[in-house]
């Protein structure tokens, strides 16, 4: 039984900070010497699992670096003797973000990320910044910059105004496309308690402890203590076209239920294309209408036994596949995920400002996730594939069709069909829209506090 360390995990992967703000930071280190300068400057300052964040203190502070990041610290450098460390840190991870694995084609291609400011490539570290208030966050903003320049280090600002990626607390937990978030997240078996098939195995989130059990840690010292406690990252910067969505919602829930009043008809749609209710209320369990109560609209205690046709919560709306549940994976599937449904853990933010109604005013607004896990091919490509190719559902007749919200329409050989049953009908929905942009996409790994040291006194 694996007993963690939580002062030596870093806090993101424990909880979500839930602060109102955070600032997002890219450098590109100039040689080594400045990279460990820096992380010796800032990893006392790292915000661990053990900290206690009720009292709200601030700010909180973590960091991720990238293959070549890791690198350029010459923590990983050819030691005589030792096994290779590329046998400890993945491929997938080493290996730029993979477009075709994301189905990131068309706008959200890797050329129109960053608004052309940097490639991926170039960024070394990452820091996130959680604030309290406007204040405090400029004041950290100052400070960061203030080292990074002092010791030559470049910033990469995906902007031409030269200010940091900032994220904010979704009011009220309500995301631009009108959705409450924050209700689903993996229940972690963090105790490594045996006997507990409703808990997720920790060994999906965390590092450096074997992917079974019952079998010893390979080893792969000397670089085993860089990896264990840490988790990978994927960093995923995404524009929501909410003018294109809102119109979307009102001429198709019109075309399909004319009879119906025209605010019941589009929270209808926006429910199927879900499957949930915008204010998070399960179509599974409340099929007609949200629910008021939080009690309520706020549960996540349900599967799909009620529910095994798609009846009331359609195959490809994004929770059902997001979250599969008990629902039966194909053949194919089944031998590709023997645990079990890919899970990430999921962190991030909402950025820009509000947007009603079906005027497009031009601004910059979205999410900025940050998605934990051990292994990103298995878990967080597996979930992006299945977003673009709905084709893993043992039940799912159109096998190229997409989740509605979140499917990128210039994948090869996609459906843009979208088929849901509502009011006792069955319904086709054709010509679905691209209401998302992919605008960057970054493979980091959040190290543990001693790994962070290690990496700042390589060799120490």
């Amino acid at each position: 039984m694996v007993q963690i360390e939580r002062s030596n995990v870093q806090g993101l992967i424990f909880q979500s900070f839930n602060y109102p703000l955070v600032g997002h930071f890219f450098f590109q280190f100039p040689d080594g010497a400045a990279a460990r300068e820096f992380l010796k400057e800032w990893v006392p300052h790292v915000t661990s699992a053990a900290v206690d964040i009720k009292a709200k203190p601030e700010p909180l502070l973590n960091i991720a670096l990238s293959w070549q990041g890791i690198q350029k610290t010459g923590a990983v450098d050819d030691r005589a003797g030792a096994m290779p460390a590329t046998r400890a840190f993945r491929s997938d991870f080493r290996d730029p973000p993979n477009p075709k694995a994301m189905r990131d084609s068309g706008d959200s291609a890797p050329a129109n990320w960053w608004k052309g400011q940097f490639v991926s490539e170039d960024v070394d570290v990452a820091m996130f910044c959680y604030c309290q208030s406007a204040a405090t966050l400029a004041e950290q903003t100052a400070a960061i910059r203030a080292s990074a320049s002092r010791l030559g280090i470049k910033e990469l600002v995906p902007s031409s105004d030269g200010e940091p990626l900032t994220g904010r607390l979704a009011p009220k937990g309500v995301l631009h496309f009108g959705y409450r978030d924050g209700i689903s997240q993996p229940q972690v078996n963090w105790e490594d308690a045996p006997g507990r098939p409703d808990l997720v195995d920790l060994r999906r989130f965390v590092l450096g402890y074997g992917e079974d059990p019952n079998k010893p840690i390979p080893n792969r010292e000397p670089w085993t203590g860089l990896v264990r406690d840490g988790s990978y990252l994927v960093l995923r910067w995404i524009y929501q076209d909410v003018a294109k969505f809102n119109k979307f919602l009102r001429e198709r829930s019109k075309a399909l239920w004319p009879n119906m009043p025209a605010d019941e008809a589009q929270e209808l749609l926006a429910a199927k294309m879900m499957g949930r209710w915008r204010n998070g209320t399960p179509l599974v369990l409340f099929p007609n209408a949200p629910q008021p109560d939080p009690a309520d609209f706020m549960r996540n205690d349900f599967d799909y036994t009620m529910d095994p046709d798609g009846e009331r919560c359609p195959f490809s709306s994004h929770i059902r596949i997001a979250n599969r549940r008990d629902d039966e994976l194909n053949d194919r599937n089944k031998s590709m995920f023997p645990s079990g449904t890919p899970r990430v853990l999921r962190r991030g933010s909402s950025y820009g400002s509000t947007l009603e109604g079906e005027n497009d005013d031009g601004l910059d607004r979205g999410l900025i996730g940050l998605f934990l896990c051990t292994d990103i091919e298995s878990q967080f490509f597996a979930l992006m594939r299945w977003i673009n190719e709905t084709n893993f559902h043992a039940k799912v007749d159109n096998q190229h069709g997409q989740d509605p919200l979140f499917g990128n329409r210039t994948t090869p050989d996609r459906s843009d069909e979208f088929e849901f049953q509502a009011k006792g009908e069955k319904h086709v929905l054709t010509g679905l829209q691209d209401f998302i942009r992919t605008q960057g996409v970054l493979n980091l790994l959040l190290p543990s506090v001693s790994a962070l040291k290690q990496m700042a006194t390589p060799g120490a």
